[in-house]
């Protein structure tokens, strides 16, 4: 989950740093509407991740389109350690006989992660809408790049959450603070030298490294929750294991 918050860190970085001088530069904006424009970016952030974590409505469209992928660990047993569909989680499958099976429920998620794939989707796409040289749709593509990119940054902590240890989290939270600023740090000496050599690679270097990174994640994990389901269902009776691909 760490090696996420890099690409969330690189656009926003970027974005931030030849975001307003693009403006100016490319668009002949003034410098009261650049930063009512991002003004306006930060806002639709904050209104997309209170709606997806604090509102009823918001709460019920993302758990059931885009539910956050937080496996579940089962009860102390003799079990095989399984690799789940979230990077740094682990499902543990009892492999003992009918009876524990039943009394003892191991929790498997066997959705996709889509909520980590659709904000990573999202800000690869609104990162390039936001080079395109008409102003319309790059306000449009900032707007949507800081809305998906407050979405991913909180899916992110809630999985962290879910399947980090408390003293495992000591370490993990403030090392993902460590990175996202490194990564800062980068894009503000890289991005006005890449905006001297075209004024839009900064937004195409993001842009391109986000979706590719968001390609391999989608091919590795769904290749590892299919080499969990070969497994459970080598380990499972047939009622059993169907039984487990149900569990939400």
């Amino acid at each position: 989950m760490l090696y996420l918050c890099i690409f969330k860190a690189l656009t926003i970085g970027y974005n931030l740093s030849v975001g307003p001088i693009f403006l100016l530069t490319e668009f002949n904006q003034h410098v009261s509407i650049i930063g009512i424009l991002f003004a306006a970016g930060a806002s639709c952030g904050t209104i997309s991740a209170v709606s997806a974590t604090l509102t009823k409505p918001g709460k019920w469209f993302f758990n059931k389109y885009l539910p956050v992928c937080a496996c579940r660990v089962c009860q102390p047993c003799v079990c095989v350690p399984v690799l789940a569909s979230c990077a740094s989680c682990l499902v543990k499958v009892c492999p003992a006989n009918e009876s524990s099976l039943t009394s003892r429920r191991c929790s498997f998620s066997s959705q996709a992660p889509l909520n980590i794939y659709v904000s990573l989707l999202g800000i690869g796409c609104s990162v390039l809408l936001a080079a395109t040289p008409v102003l319309e749709m790059h306000v449009v593509g900032l707007l949507l790049m800081m809305a998906f990119n407050d979405l991913a940054a909180t899916w992110l902590i809630e999985v962290q959450g879910a399947v980090v240890t408390k003293s495992a989290y000591k370490i993990v939270g403030p090392f993902g603070q460590i990175i996202r600023r490194s990564i800062n740090s980068i894009t503000a000496i890289t991005g006005p030298l890449l905006f001297g050599i075209m004024p839009r690679s900064p937004y195409f270097v993001a842009g391109g490294l986000t979706l590719t990174w968001t390609l391999l994640v989608v091919f590795f994990l769904e290749k590892r929750r299919a080499a969990t389901r070969s497994l459970l269902k080598e380990k499972l009776t047939e009622a059993r294991y169907k039984a487990v691909m149900e569990m939400k």
